[in-house]
C-alpha cells in the first residue's frame, strides 16, 4: 500500500507499506514508489501523482496488470500516526494505464 505524509513544513512524502491483516502496516522492506509531484491548498485539498511498477518482484507487493480494473481503498486523518481509520474510509476504482474514476459506497 502506499502511505502519503503531510510533514513539517508542508513537505509531501510517499512511502511503501505493507500489511497481511486488519492492522498497521510497516514499511515495505523494499520502496517501490516514487513521488512525481503534488498540490495543495493545506486546507481543501490535497493532489499527489505518484509511481509504481507494475510487477516489483518483491513479496510484499500485488503485481499489476495494464488494462485491468483494481478497486483500492483512500483514508485520511490530521493524526500524526497511522492508525485505525474506519470512519474516513473510500473505495474507488482505478484501470491501470488509464485515469481514476470514483465508486460509490454501498
Amino acid at each position: 500500500m502506499t502511505v502519503v505524509e503531510i510533514g513539517e513544513n508542508n513537505t509531501i512524502t510517499v512511502g511503501d507499506y505493507w500489511s497481511a491483516t486488519y492492522s498497521k502496516p510497516s514499511r515495505d522492506s523494499i520502496n517501490n514508489v516514487v513521488l512525481l509531484g503534488w498540490d495543495s491548498d493545506f486546507s481543501t485539498y490535497l493532489k499527489v501523482k505518484f509511481a509504481r511498477p507494475l510487477i516489483t518482484g518483491d513479496p510484499q507487493d500485488n503485481p499489476l496488470e495494464n488494462g485491468k480494473k483494481y478497486v483500492f481503498a483512500l483514508a485520511w486523518s490530521d493524526s500524526k500516526s497511522l492508525s485505525f481509520h474506519q470512519n474516513t474510509l473510500n473505495s474507488f476504482g482505478v484501470a491501470i494505464g488509464q485515469d481514476l474514476f470514483l465508486l460509490q459506497q454501498p
